[in-house]
């Protein structure tokens, strides 16, 4: 199915076609970006099949990806500016092991590179953003989730941009994103499950220490494009929930990312032993991976960010102090 995605949050060609050409071009190995695509009501339709354009997806380029991936379908994407994307979407990815996460403001897409500013850089991003209006392009999030597929021996990026890395990575107690609600009702709660078991095994009075269990030994499982509801006027038709972003004039309606299998509460132990990695290959291979990935986040942090901007001689290259980002960012969640 081929459809035209014009919504304010994404353009392939535009700054989210950019972090491809940074990777690209040699800054960091090329790895195949699934891209996350918002869906518009004005772009529901009476055809039959899935329309992405309405529902949102999460899309993928057949030149960074050929084979086909479980539970998508061929798809034409239309950007912007006209151009024509080959490809594969879906709108609930497969089960999922997510290997690590980071996450920036891209200012600009300016070729060859973006201009990349690290999380706590919002207000550094801003000001480059407002002196280069050439650019079009104000500072937006950037998220990237480095995952894996059972059965499948290529990793592969998550992107999400603007409002959706919020929805994806919010870090709050109260309203927590996708990403911490999954870590405390699947991996918490296991590990919460395993301390329970090894006291009540050892006897009052003896201490006991057992290791959490890493991210990576998990699925993730339900991600989709969009909330499905009732539509208002037929039943017993499924239409996606869309959100109204922006402020101003400058709005739109959008659908963002849903996590369609949470729990209303922990998981039980059935679900969590229907996520888990059982297989001692598998964890050893997701654990490597995520360590391997530390060089890929380190990336993303303020001062690589800073000496990248150096060299391109764009940007705000001041030295700040030394420090974790997460400290000054609470919208990061850690892995």
């Amino acid at each position: 199915m081929s459809t035209k995605n014009d919504t304010a949050d994404f353009d392939i060609f535009g700054i989210d076609a950019a972090e491809i050409f940074y990777e690209q071009a040699g800054v960091e190995p090329v790895l195949p970006v699934i891209q996350y695509i918002t869906g518009a009501p004005d772009k529901k339709s009476t055809a039959s099949g899935n329309n992405f354009a309405f529902t949102g997806c999460f899309f993928v380029a057949t030149d960074r990806y050929a084979e086909k991936l479980p539970g998508f379908e061929p798809h034409t994407l239309f950007t912007q500016s006209g151009e024509e994307i080959e490809g594969q979407a879906a709108h609930k990815l497969p089960d999922l092991i997510l290997l690590g996460s980071r996450a920036c403001w891209m200012a600009a897409a300016r070729s060859p590179l973006p201009v990349r500013f690290a999380r706590r850089e919002y207000e550094e991003a801003q000001d480059f953003a407002a002196t280069h209006p050439e650019d079009n392009s104000s500072a937006r999030g950037k998220l990237q989730l480095r995952i894996a597929f059972p059965e499948i021996e290529e990793i592969f990026l998550l992107s999400f941009s603007g409002t959706n890395v919020s929805v994806m990575d919010r870090n709050q107690i109260s309203n927590p994103g996708i990403i911490q609600s999954w870590q405390r009702k699947i991996v918490a709660a296991y590990n919460g499950e395993m301390r329970k078991r090894a006291r009540a095994g050892a006897g009052k009075g003896v201490q006991v220490v057992v290791p959490n269990t890493p991210n990576c030994f998990f699925s993730i499982r339900g991600l989709q494009a969009s909330k499905l509801i009732p539509d208002e006027k037929k039943k017993d038709t499924m239409v996606p929930a869309f959100s109204k972003v922006g402020s101003g004039e400058k709005t739109s309606m959008i659908t963002k990312p849903h996590w369609g299998d949470e729990p209303s509460g922990n998981a039980d132990n059935a679900l969590l032993t229907s996520l888990i990695v059982r297989s001692p290959a598998d964890r050893s291979r997701y654990q490597a991976l995520s360590s391997e990935g530390d060089t890929w986040r380190d990336a993303w942090s303020a001062e690589s960010l800073i000496e990248l901007r150096k060299k391109l001689g764009v940007g705000n290259s001041a030295a700040i102090a030394a420090g974790d980002d997460s400290e000054e960012t609470p919208d990061t969640v850690s892995f």
